[in-house]
């Protein structure tokens, strides 16, 4: 079984993917993607 993917933020959107688990606007996995 593959995770599903919600949304995938860069290093420096990591204020906006708190946000967006916050608000419960998740479905699936949330991707902090480090450059």
């Amino acid at each position: 079984m593959l995770p599903i993917v919600d949304q995938v933020f860069s290093f420096n959107q990591i204020q906006q993917a708190h946000e967006h688990m916050e608000n419960n606007k998740n479905i699936g996995k949330i991707i902090l993607k480090v450059d």
